[in-house]
């Protein structure tokens, strides 16, 4: 048998992970939204958003935009959600799921009618889990922390200005997709295209991947950012809206306010979009 190794991939930024309803063996998706410059949402203007992917080690970005991602060798099954509840439910008041509109789901995707969309295949496999994180700073694994430090204290309409409150006491503002595999991993776009140079990073580096002592394997972590550089502070995230496009029902679109207890609010950081949940 081939040496194992440690399939580890981050996601940060404007994203929904969707867990698909349907046969045994269907893979989850991650949705990412890349926003245009100039883009208005909600009466304001929110920085332009390029999905992008990193190999860590690497410096070197990758453009993501409008293609879909996979990583190789696939598998059968789907990723069990170690812990549903630290993610944000994109529906009615952040708190009911959606269904995603089927457009969104074929796969592989029969056409390029949905301008702006990419999606990232997580397959199941051995010990395959998704597991919510806070995150720090993007690219930077030493960063990522399992102690989900965010709270959900309220629910904003844009449209209206008016904000519901909530209590949810535990949020992650990224996710980490792991799976063991028997081989050097690589990654595979839409568009054919194969990275496969990829070197495992240190293990000094990746200690702060959940449970990593339990696989005592070389580590290949990719990092996939979906967020805005620069742009203004505010109590909520305003590129949250942008994920409703992805239901097929006609929905208030709240966004979350964030916050480290129940009277202070978090202004988020521009660059820390919060992750969405919906189902398939």
């Amino acid at each position: 048998m081939a040496d194992m190794v440690n399939l580890w991939l981050i996601v940060t930024g404007l994203s929904v992970l969707v867990e698909m309803e349907g046969e045994p063996g269907d893979p989850h998706m991650i949705l990412l939204r890349r926003v245009p410059k100039k883009a208005m949402v909600g009466g304001g203007e929110i920085p332009p958003h390029e999905p992008r992917l990193r190999l860590l080690p690497s410096t070197v970005e990758i453009k993501i935009g409008d293609r879909d991602v996979e990583f190789v060798p696939p598998s059968n099954g789907s990723p069990t959600i170690v812990d549903v509840d630290p993610f944000i439910r994109v529906g009615r008041e952040l708190t009911e799921a959606m269904e995603v509109d089927e457009d969104f789901l074929e796969y592989p995707r029969p056409d390029e009618t949905l301008d702006g969309w990419s999606r990232v295949i997580l397959s199941g496999g051995v010990h395959a889990t998704i597991t919510p994180i806070h995150v720090g700073e993007d690219f930077k694994v030493e960063s990522i922390s399992s102690n989900l430090r965010l709270k959900l204290v309220g629910a904003h309409d844009l449209e209206s200005g008016a904000t519901k409150e909530k209590h949810k006491s535990r949020v992650g503002n990224g996710l980490v997709y792991h799976r063991v595999i028997g081989q050097r991993p690589a990654v595979v776009f839409s568009d054919k295209v194969e990275l496969n140079d990829w070197v495992p990073i240190e293990k000094s580096l990746a200690k702060n991947l959940p449970e990593i002592e339990k696989y005592p394997y070389p580590d290949y972590v990719a990092w996939i950012s979906n967020a805005g550089m620069g742009g203004t502070w505010e109590d909520f995230d305003r590129d949250f809206y942008l994920l409703y496009e992805l239901l097929d029902d006609d929905v208030l679109r709240y966004v979350p306010v964030m916050g480290k207890n129940w009277k202070d609010v978090v202004r988020n950081p521009p660059g820390q979009c919060m992750l969405g949940y919906a189902l398939g």
